[in-house]
C-alpha cells in the first residue's frame, strides 16, 4: 500500500540507501511498511521514477489519510521490535544509514510559517504589524531573527513574513510601493518593532518600510552584491521574460542561501501584487523601478549629482594659433567607434565588479554609464517578476 506525499520545499537527498530528488509541489509514495519502520520522523519515499530515498517528514504534506491504516502500523512495528530483540542477541548489528542532516527549526512548529489563505479588506489607513523583540532592520539576512516556511529551502527573516501577512491584503491598492509614506514616522516605527510592539499605520507606510529594510541592508549583503556581468546582461534582455531563452531559474540557483529563499519570497510576494496591475498599476516595471535601487549595493549613484567640469573660456584665435613646435605632443583625437569601444569597456568593468571603488569612482565621474546600468538592472528584476508571474500563472492553470 502507497501513500501521497506532496513536498514543501527543493529536497535533494543522498543517503546509503539511495538518492532521492524533488523540487516543491512533486508528489511522491512511501509504502506503510516503510513507514511504520522510519527513524524518527525519516522515511523511505519513492518519486514518480521509483527512485528511493530518505526523507524528513518535515519536508512533506500528508495527502492520503493514514487513520485507515493504523492496525498495519501497529502490527508492523510489534514485528519490528520483536526481530530487534532477535538480532540484539548476538551477532553484529548491521550499521544504521546515514541520515541527512535535519533543519534545526522544523523541530519546534511554533517556528514554522504556514501561509494562511489572503483575505482582502480592511482599512488602509490603519494596517498593523508585528515581529519578536530584536534587532531586523540592517543586520543582515542570516543575522535578523529568522523563521523557517514550508515555502522555501532555508529559513528567511521574520519580519518579511510580517510584512507580506500585512500587505497583501491590501494589494489592490493604487501605487503599492510608489507612494510614499509618512517619511516623519519611519525611525519611530523601526524602533517600536524591533522591541517588539505592535505598530499600526498606513499601509504605503508599511511598503516603504519593506524598502527601507532592504536598503538597510550593508553592501556585502545585498540581494545582488556578487551578481555576474553574464546573468545581468542575459536576463535584462528585452523581452526576456516570455521568449523562453534566458533560463531565468539557475540564475536565482547563483544566490547563496539565505539570499536565494529570500529572493523566491520576493519574486512571490510581487507576483501577487502584479495579479491585481489592472487595479493597483503596479506592473513589473512599476515595481522594479520603486524597489530595484534597494537590491544592488550601488544603489546611491542612480541618483547621484552629476559631475560638471568647468569649461574654460575659448581662446582668441591668432595668426599662429593652429601651429605647433615640432617637438610639441598631440593627442590624437578618437573616432566615434572608438569612443563607443571605450564606453562598452568602463561599462563592463562597472557591471563586473559594482563593489570596486575604482567602478564606483568611474560612474560618480561618468553619470551617463550610472543611469545606463541603472537602467539595465531595473529591466533585469522587472523580467524576473514577469517571468515568475507567468510561471505562476500556468502552474495555477
Amino acid at each position: 500500500v502507497f501513500i501521497c506525499f506532496r513536498a514543501l520545499c527543493d529536497v535533494t537527498t543522498g543517503t546509503s540507501i539511495g538518492l532521492l530528488q524533488c523540487k516543491q509541489g512533486d508528489y511522491l509514495g512511501a509504502k506503510v511498511q516503510d513507514l511504520a519502520a522510519s527513524p524518527s520522523g525519516w522515511c523511505t519515499l519513492h518519486d514518480k521514477d521509483l527512485n528511493k530515498g530518505l526523507v524528513s517528514m518535515d519536508h512533506l504534506e500528508l495527502v492520503a489519510d493514514l487513520s485507515q491504516f493504523e492496525h498495519l502500523f501497529v502490527a508492523l512495528r510489534e514485528k519490528n521490535t520483536a526481530a530487534a530483540k532477535r538480532r540484539s542477541g548476538g551477532g553484529s548489528k548491521s550499521p544504521a544509514p546515514q541520515l541527512p542532516p535535519k533543519r534545526t527549526s522544523f523541530k519546534d512548529e511554533a517556528l514554522i510559517n504556514v501561509p494562511a489563505p489572503i483575505v482582502e479588506g480592511g482599512d488602509p489607513n490603519h494596517v498593523k504589524m508585528k515581529v519578536s523583540k530584536g534587532k531586523h532592520f540592517g543586520v543582515g539576512l542570516a543575522r535578523a531573527p529568522l523563521i523557517a516556511d514550508v515555502r522555501f529551502a532555508y529559513e528567511i527573516p521574520e519580519i518579511l513574513v510580517a510584512f507580506e501577512k500585512a500587505i497583501l491584503p491590501h494589494a489592490s491598492t493604487v501605487g503599492l510601493l510608489r507612494i510614499s509614506g509618512d517619511q516623519s514616522e519611519y525611525e519611530t516605527l523601526k524602533e517600536q518593532l524591533e522591541r517588539g510592539e505592535e505598530i499600526d499605520t498606513s499601509i504605503h507606510t508599511i511598503a516603504n518600510l519593506l524598502k527601507i529594510f532592504f536598503r538597510s541592508l550593508s553592501s556585502n549583503d545585498r540581494i545582488f552584491a556578487r551578481l555576474d556581468a553574464e546573468s545581468l546582461i542575459s536576463g535584462a534582455a528585452k523581452g526576456a521574460a516570455t521568449r523562453g531563452d534566458v533560463d531565468f531559474e539557475a540564475i536565482v540557483d547563483k544566490l547563496k542561501e539565505p539570499t536565494r529563499s529570500v529572493w523566491w519570497w520576493f519574486l512571490g510576494f510581487a507576483s501577487k501584487i502584479v495579479d491585481k496591475h489592472a487595479v493597483n498599476q503596479m506592473t513589473p516595471t512599476n515595481i522594479s523601478t520603486c524597489i530595484t535601487p534597494n537590491f544592488f549595493p550601488d544603489f546611491e549613484l542612480a541618483s547621484a549629482t552629476p559631475v560638471v567640469t568647468p569649461v574654460k573660456p575659448k581662446k582668441k584665435k591668432g595668426l599662429f594659433s593652429n601651429w605647433k613646435m615640432p617637438w610639441s605632443k598631440r593627442t590624437p583625437e578618437l573616432s566615434n567607434a572608438e569612443k563607443l569601444r571605450k564606453f562598452k569597456m568602463q561599462s563592463r568593468r562597472i557591471t563586473a565588479n559594482p563593489l570596486s571603488q575604482t567602478s564606483v569612482s568611474s560612474m560618480a565621474q561618468d553619470p551617463v554609464a550610472a543611469l545606463k546600468l541603472m537602467q539595465q538592472k531595473n529591466v533585469f528584476v522587472a523580467n524576473l517578476i514577469e517571468w515568475y508571474s507567468l510561471r505562476t500563472d500556468v502552474a495555477n492553470k
